[in-house]
């Protein structure tokens, strides 16, 4: 049976070393390095790969759990410099982006975004991004790993809308970038700011440009990790661990975390990894990802795939995203297949488990045919132990946090 003690014993450790699995250990040679990493490694960070670079999977004697804990109560700074941060000009820039992707570009305010998928035209997806709307360019944050290929991907997509006569051109952006995180992270941005600072009229999904210790950057009001926060793109010739020293200094319940933690909150908030809950093959319906697509771009397509994806709308899909919960302490591991225990077949597979710090008990998400992915529904995992029984749930599997607007009387 599984209670909160038990967990308390035994997960901590297995989660560590599930992490490690998760993410590859190589050589520093053979990998990229962001401007935080000598910086990382003196605050302790045990370093691994992930998306072609060097990244902390979790600092000193600091636990995935405990820097989990502290980014749902407080705050946490993370090194996101990984990610592939790019700017878009040019008269057809916003015409360009919706012919990529799902995103309503014409709907989106100045100075705000939305998340969003680049599909292809087996209307799989190719990378899911955030894309925000500046008065004179488009501000788009890829996902780390596959560098070469995503370039080649834009060279050729612009010189696709070129010969369009679609005036468009892309720069990447080499933006030091950092995620922080958590309930306090506006009191803590506030801390740092130059000047008068007021972030209560920014909200979820907005932008906007500060000094922060007389350093230029970026600031939106997103993340990663299903509570309220910033990512802050640092101006590429300032000293970006400046920016993080003074936010550690001016505020004592901010902390340093690293992947390990970012896995298991953005998974309790019912947020995808792309590589393991998206890939080229599953469509948006099929991901439960219908919300990206608004009305105006399901009349109007003209997205890679769009008359596979908007159909589905409609039709329906053979198999979905859920959630899931595990009623034993074993947690269930990506790529395992799930199995229905009355006709002892094959229904779904795992794409993302781990302990949940918040719930004190395995969670995940997979793609279960769609008969089976009703809430409540028991089922099995295959595991090395043998079968793991889970339960089909709602996601996120926590309250979000973000920081939304007023509703309209």
């Amino acid at each position: 049976m599984l209670t909160a003690a038990s967990c308390q014993r035994s997960v901590p450790r297995a989660l560590s070393l599930a992490c490690r699995k998760m993410y590859a250990t190589a050589a520093p040679a053979e990998l990229k390095k962001t401007k935080f990493y000598d910086f990382n490694v003196s605050k302790g960070g045990k370093m691994v790969e992930f998306g072609g670079y060097l990244m902390p999977l979790q600092f000193g004697s600091v636990g995935i759990i405990e820097s989990h804990k502290t980014t749902r109560s407080a705050a946490s700074i993370f090194d996101v410099s990984h990610m592939l941060q790019l700017k878009f000009v040019g008269a057809g820039r916003e015409q360009y982006i919706e012919s990529m992707c799902t995103a309503d570009v014409k709907a989106l305010k100045n100075q705000s975004g939305s998340y969003t998928l680049f599909t292809n035209e087996q209307g799989g997806v190719f990378d899911d991004a955030l894309v925000h709307r500046y008065a004179d360019h488009m501000y788009v944050v890829w996902n780390a790993g596959h560098f070469e290929e995503k370039v080649a991907y834009l060279e050729d997509s612009i010189k696709k809308a070129k010969a369009k006569n679609i005036d468009v051109n892309y720069e990447i952006i080499p933006a030091p970038l950092i995620a922080l995180q958590g309930p306090k992270a506006q009191q803590a941005l506030e801390a740092v700011v130059d000047g008068p600072a007021n972030f209560d009229s920014l909200y979820f999904m907005e932008g906007t440009f500060a000094k922060i210790s007389g350093i230029d950057c970026r600031v939106t009001r997103c993340g990663y990790t299903g509570e309220d926060g910033f990512e802050i793109s640092i101006s590429p010739q300032a000293d970006a661990v400046a920016v993080v020293e003074a936010l550690l200094q001016k505020s004592s319940f901010v902390d340093l975390a690293g992947l390990g933690a970012r896995d298991t909150l953005r998974l309790e908030a019912g947020l995808c990894l792309y590589g393991q809950d998206l890939n080229s093959t599953w469509t948006p319906i099929e991901a439960s990802l219908a919300w990206t697509i608004s009305k105006r771009r399901r009349q109007e397509g003209g997205f890679p795939g769009s008359d596979i994806i908007v159909p589905q709308i409609a039709a329906g899909v053979k198999e979905k995203r859920v959630g899931f919960v595990g009623t034993t302490r074993r947690v269930p591991r990506a790529h395992s297949p799930i199995i229905d225990p009355e006709t002892k077949t094959q229904v779904g597979v795992v794409t993302s488990g781990s302990f949940s710090p918040n719930l004190n008990r395995p969670i995940g998400m997979a793609y279960i045919h769609t008969p089976f992915a009703t809430n409540g529904k028991n089922l099995h995992v295959e595991g090395a132990g043998g079968a793991i029984p889970i339960e089909v749930a709602k996601l996120p599997f926590v309250k979000l946090g973000y920081k939304m607007p007023p509703k309209q009387q």
